[in-house]
C-alpha cells in the first residue's frame, strides 16, 4: 500500500490505495480516526487521547481489511482505497478532505463503502436491511434570555428555565405532530443549561439538540419549525431580548 501524494488541510487524515493488477473495479472504504482527550492515568507521561466512543473500531476495521488485502494481491483484481478522516463528530472533516483535493490525489472509486458500529447485531453474522439503515443529523444551538431577579419576587424577571422547558416539551410534539406516521424522525434535547444558584432566576438558557431522519425533507420541516417555536414561546413569556437558533452540525 502507498499514501495518497498531498496532505490534508485536516492534519490527522490520510489515504491510501493498493492497486495489484487490473486497476478496476476500484473500492472505497472510510474510517474515522478522530481523537478527544481523555482523564490522564496516574501512569502516564504523557495526556492520553482517544475517540473514546466506539468509533475507534472503525479504524481497526479499515486497517485490518487493508492489511489482509494487501497480503492477498494476488487473489483479487481492482483497486482499494482506505481513508482515514478525522473530524468525524464535528462533521467537518470529510469536507476538509474534499476541500484539499482529494479527488484528485486518490483514484475515483466505482464502490464506496461506509461503516459504523452497532449493538443491536449479532457478532459474527452479516445484518442485511431494505432502505436506509443509518440517518442523517442535523444539530442545533438555542439562546432565549431571561431577566434576573431573586427567587423570591419571581414576578421582577423573565425566567428562561421555565421558558426553555416549555421550548423542550413543545420541539418534542414536532416528531409526534409534524411529521407523517410513515416517515422515521426522531428528536433529543441533549443538553440544557441555566443558572448557578437554587434562588435566582438567571437570566439566560442554552440548549443543544439533534434531529434525525433517513430523508432530507423530513428532515428540513423540523429544523426549519424551531425558528417558529422559539420565537412562539419567547412572546408567550415576554423574553423580548434577541434570541438566537442556529444549526451547529449536518450529517448526510
Amino acid at each position: 500500500m502507498r499514501p495518497a501524494q498531498g496532505r490534508s488541510q485536516v492534519p490527522s487524515s490520510a489515504g491510501s490505495h493498493t492497486r495489484p493488477r487490473e486497476p478496476r473495479p476500484e473500492d472505497f472504504s472510510r474510517g474515522d480516526l478522530p481523537a478527544h482527550l481523555t482523564a490522564a492515568l496516574e501512569d502516564c507521561a504523557e495526556q492520553a487521547t482517544m475517540h473514546a466512543c466506539g468509533h475507534d473500531t472503525h479504524v481497526t476495521a479499515a486497517l485490518g481489511a487493508a492489511t489482509v488485502l494487501a497480503e492477498h494481491r494476488g487473489d483479487w483484481t481492482g483497486t482499494c482505497i482506505a481513508l482515514f478522516q478525522r473530524g468525524e463528530e464535528i462533521a467537518a472533516g470529510a469536507r476538509s478532505m474534499v476541500e484539499d483535493g482529494l479527488v484528485d490525489k486518490v483514484p475515483t472509486p466505482d464502490v464506496c463503502l461506509g461503516q459504523h458500529v452497532l449493538a443491536g447485531p449479532v457478532a459474527g453474522k452479516v445484518a442485511v436491511t431494505a432502505g436506509p439503515a443509518m440517518s442523517a443529523a442535523v444539530s442545533m444551538s438555542i439562546v432565549v434570555h431571561g431577566a434576573c431577579s431573586h427567587g423570591s419576587m419571581p414576578h421582577l424577571g423573565v425566567d428562561p428555565v421555565v421558558l426553555a422547558a416549555a421550548i423542550v416539551t413543545r420541539i418534542q410534539t414536532l416528531v409526534a405532530r409534524e411529521i407523517a406516521p410513515g416517515d422515521f424522525g426522531a428528536v433529543t434535547v441533549g443538553s440544557l443549561h441555566a443558572g448557578s444558584s437554587a434562588n435566582v432566576i438567571p437570566d439566560r438558557a442554552t440548549m443543544e439538540l439533534n434531529f434525525r431522519a433517513y430523508d432530507d425533507l423530513v428532515l428540513d420541516h423540523p429544523v426549519a419549525c424551531v425558528q417558529r417555536i422559539v420565537h412562539a414561546e419567547c412572546e408567550a413569556a415576554h423574553s423580548r431580548r434577541t434570541r438566537r437558533s442556529s444549526c451547529t452540525t449536518t450529517s448526510p
